[in-house]
């Protein structure tokens, strides 16, 4: 029997995959890459959207099945994930999820999910097939977030229109949109919830003060957290989907978490909310819908 796992929510470049790989890395835990398991309703649909998308939205679950069914993430070990999810393509996620939780039993399962949000009814939808499982949300200033969000979409050819604030002549680049629409899904998807299985957490908290942040999030968990554990949760880097992997499934987490993957407790600044968006070149101040949300997190 597995226990109820832990949905771990953020906007995308909130630190969601480096905060999960932390959690992960303690002995009673084990933190899934992102699963993208809401794509579809059965295994067969997953392997319908991995046909036609040109994105590595499959690239966590490959390497998930292959570390723990298929003897590892070696391009022999995808391919052999690849065929054992195809002799299960009948299977709704659903099972598939807690085919995934009953392997790492009796550690606590942790999903990070960037991309779940995006829209409201689908966070409802897990929630709804995992009635008991907690739910941390993941919050930083959209400052600074923001702000290296933008700098990382000006290289692409292809910026999703996500990312566009399309209200403006030319168009800009302009991630406060994202921010804004993916916190507010999370906080309508998970308002029914009941107070204990509900935290949310600056990720600022998490680099001014990792020991005792990891430890209040431990406790609530109901996780051991002494010297040993918090040493091994310190080095996110330790767990088996931090590196890039083989050109068959490269990714599977956020790419700033892939590409400097240790914990190097650095502060994150708590920026104020009021002046120019620098990253959009126009002068225009941050939404007022932005910073109202941005307050009831406890921003200022």
């Amino acid at each position: 029997m597995h226990a109820a796992p832990l949905l771990l929510l953020s906007a995308p470049g909130a630190e969601g995959s480096r905060l999960a790989a932390m959690l992960g890395r303690h002995p009673r835990a084990y933190a899934f890459p992102e699963l993208n398991l809401h794509l579809a309703d059965t295994v067969q649909g997953l392997l319908s959207v991995y046909e036609v998308t040109q994105g590595n939205v499959q690239d966590g679950l490959l390497r998930a099945v292959a570390q723990l069914y298929c003897g590892g993430q070696s391009a022999a070990g995808i391919a052999a994930a690849q065929a054992w999810l195809r002799r299960r393509a009948d299977w709704p996620v659903s099972e598939l999820l807690a085919g995934l939780s009953e392997r790492v039993a009796p550690r606590l399962p942790l999903l990070s999910e960037s991309a779940l949000a995006w829209r409201p009814h689908d966070v409802e939808g897990w929630l709804a097939r995992l009635p008991d499982a907690r739910v941390l949300h993941l919050v930083r200033h959209p400052r600074p977030q923001c702000a290296e969000v933008a700098a990382r979409l000006r290289g692409p050819v292809f910026v999703p229109p996500d990312y566009k604030d399309y209200g403006v002549d030319p168009t800009v680049i302009d991630p406060q949109l994202a921010w804004y629409r993916v916190n507010r899904n999370i906080d309508q998807a998970v308002a029914a919830l009941a107070p204990v299985q509900l935290r949310r957490l600056q990720a600022e908290d998490l680099f001014a003060a990792p020991e005792a942040t990891l430890g209040a999030l431990c406790a609530w968990l109901g996780l051991d957290c002494g010297a040993a554990e918090l040493e091994r949760m310190l080095h996110p880097e330790d767990s088996p989907y931090a590196a890039v992997g083989g050109r068959e499934a490269p990714y599977g987490c956020e790419p700033d978490f892939h590409e400097s993957p240790h914990f190097a407790g650095r502060l994150r600044p708590r920026a104020g909310l009021e002046g120019a968006a620098e990253w959009r070149g126009d002068g225009k101040p941050l939404a007022a819908e932005v910073v109202s949300l941005a307050r009831s997190y406890g921003y200022r």
